[in-house]
């Protein structure tokens, strides 16, 4: 009883952290809809909020190690939820780094307004479909590991990775400063992270499931 009440804790933990980081794609979006340094703020308190998490989590996970004699099918737990908070806490740290860009094209060199409609969409689109594939690794810890779900992610994550491949060219084809040009790529190339990072955190949650490693 005490080992299931271990375990739906830190259930019940990792899916609010990712709706922590639900929340800042979100805010991230409407940051690149209209700039507002008050969203800015608002990320940068939540990735506060994330590390604050991330070690109570792996105290938790400390705990359950040396508390129960972990037999095989225990062994994986504490390993992959490890591998897993570690991943959300980076996506955290990326959708800062992402924020503190936005807000530097926005207030130090005022070059946001250069940015075509056109990229500004992309960089939305990688987002909310960034946002889905946590909702699906959300859905995996909820339900049980379903494979069908893996492969959401895997599609889904396959489009983020398009989007940033022709966003890519059509950047470097564009008649931006090389400044922006470099900050919108690396834009572009913090997105593709975030997607697969969600996409590690999705095969270690089945992992933890389903015991099977699988690589998307």
């Amino acid at each position: 009883m005490i080992l299931n009440d271990y375990l739906n804790s830190i259930k019940t933990d990792i899916v609010k952290q990712i709706m922590l980081i639900q929340h800042s794609a979100k805010n991230t979006i409407l940051l690149l809809s209209k700039y507002d340094k008050s969203i800015v703020i608002e990320i940068q308190e939540a990735e506060e909020e994330m590390d604050k998490r991330f070690v109570d989590m792996l105290y938790s996970l400390s705990s359950l190690s040396s508390r129960f004699s972990l037999a095989n099918v225990v062994a994986r737990i504490p390993i992959g939820d490890g591998i897993i908070v570690k991943e959300i806490e980076t996506i955290s740290d990326l959708l800062c780094t992402i924020s503190t860009v936005i807000q530097n094209l926005n207030e130090k060199e005022d070059q946001f307004s250069l940015l075509s409609e056109r990229i500004i969409f992309k960089l939305r689109e990688m987002l909310n479909n960034i946002i889905l594939m946590l909702e699906k690794a959300k859905s995996l810890l909820e339900y049980g590991g379903q494979e069908s779900l893996l492969d959401d992610v895997r599609d889904i994550d396959l489009l983020v990775n398009n989007l940033r491949d022709s966003s890519t060219e059509e950047v470097l084809n564009s008649k931006l400063p090389t400044p922006l040009l470099l900050q919108v790529l690396h834009l572009f190339g913090l997105l593709e992270k975030i997607g697969d990072k969600t996409k590690s955190v999705s095969t270690m949650i089945y992992f933890v499931h389903t015991g099977k490693l699988v690589k998307l």
